[in-house]
């Protein structure tokens, strides 16, 4: 099931909280889904989507103002809403989403947040539903303030591992999911310093650790979508790491962070050889050559249906956005942090991109699929 839905309206410049039950509205199969995935898909420029916390606005005015410091408004030859369309992909352009039971699954404290990064934003949401095989949980005891291997976890719960897709979702807005195999919270403190809590945080009644928390956790991201092959995660030189970033963890459940597993089985996988990348480590476009590769085979099949581009080096991450905004995401990341694995995470990684019945991708004009290098 595929629908396309606007905007939400207006033009004010605001991190705005989306409604689950307009989606569900929009979405008249979901309630029959027993398990399944949600994808959410930006289809234009200057917004982006997120899942934090759904509760205190201030943690939304919060979080847009930690976007405009982390990339401002004023880089060298570049507009507003060129940064703008930069800054939307510190968020997500392709969030996906575990349903079950008829719901998109959350934890207690989440929703979707949509992002209206200038006032002449356009496009729409591109809301792609498919039914996955199994689904489980765990939970995982991130007993300290650091990142944390759970690869061992997400194999358990899964199931039988043939090919196929899993979905990892943590249920937490002070945590995250990232492909790094490393520690990402040091660079992480240095990218979102605790010191923006005397500066301009107003969400600070939680500790000095918890709304730089919802920050790390919207850079990186509550869910990865990954692929699977021969009973194990097909991660290539990767690790999954779940990342605490509290002190203390998450209000209510301290360390006990939840994680809940979709594996979706079958469809097809094809290795893409891509051409040399550029020696100055700039963004390289791969649409054509990923589409070139599974094209046939999406018009075989036949839509809706979602293709994903996944990465498997630590150091690499798939965007999805114009030719600019990767550009000046890319060199404002260098600015960021010395971490090339970090960068990484930032720019994530196994984006899901929606096609139609006809087996066409369903990207924006200008809008494309680039592999990162940090």
């Amino acid at each position: 099931m595929q629908v396309v839905l606007p905007f939400p309206r207006g033009e004010q410049v605001r991190i705005s909280l989306l409604s689950t039950g307009d989606l569900t509205r929009a979405l008249p199969g979901l309630r029959e889904v027993k398990k399944g995935i949600l994808n959410l898909f930006v289809r234009g420029a200057g917004a982006a989507l997120s899942v934090n916390e759904n509760c205190d606005s201030s943690v939304r005015s919060d979080m847009e103002e930690a976007l405009l410091r982390l990339l401002p408004n004023e880089g060298k030859g570049q507009s507003a809403a060129e940064a703008a369309d930069a800054r939307s992909l510190l968020m997500s352009t392709s969030l996906s989403l575990p349903v079950s039971s008829g719901s998109i699954v959350f934890g207690t404290w989440q929703g979707i947040y949509f992002a209206r990064l200038h006032g002449q934003a356009s496009g729409d949401i591109i809301a792609t539903l498919v039914t996955a095989d199994s689904q489980g949980d765990f939970t995982f005891n991130a007993a300290k303030r650091a990142s944390h291997p759970i690869n061992a976890e997400v194999e358990r719960v899964s199931g039988e591992l043939g090919k196929g897709l899993v979905l990892i979702h943590e249920k937490h807005t002070s945590a995250s999911l990232s492909l790094s195999g490393t520690d990402v919270e040091p660079a992480m403190r240095q990218v979102v310093p605790e010191r923006w809590n005397d500066e301009f945080f107003q969400h600070t009644m939680e500790g000095p650790d918890d709304m730089p928390g919802h920050v790390k956790s919207t850079l990186l991201g509550c869910s990865l979508l990954v692929p699977a092959s021969e009973g194990r995660l097909a991660l290539g030189s990767q690790h999954l790491m779940l990342n605490e970033h509290r002190n203390v963890g998450g209000w209510g459940s301290g360390h006990q962070r939840q994680v809940q597993v979709t594996r979706l089985a079958g469809g097809e996988t094809h290795v893409v050889n891509l051409p040399q990348l550029p020696a100055d480590g700039r963004p390289c476009d791969i649409t054509e050559a990923c589409y070139g590769a599974v094209a046939e085979a999406l018009r075989a099949v036949g839509g809706p249906g979602l293709m994903t581009v996944f990465a498997s080096r630590a150091s690499a991450g798939i965007v999805v956005g114009s030719a600019a905004a990767v550009a000046a995401l890319a060199a404002r990341l260098a600015v960021l942090t010395d971490e090339a694995a970090v960068r990484a995470a930032i720019a994530k990684n196994g984006p899901a991109i929606p096609f139609d019945a006809k087996g066409e991708l369903l990207l924006a004009q200008g809008q494309g699929l680039w592999l990162y290098s940090g």
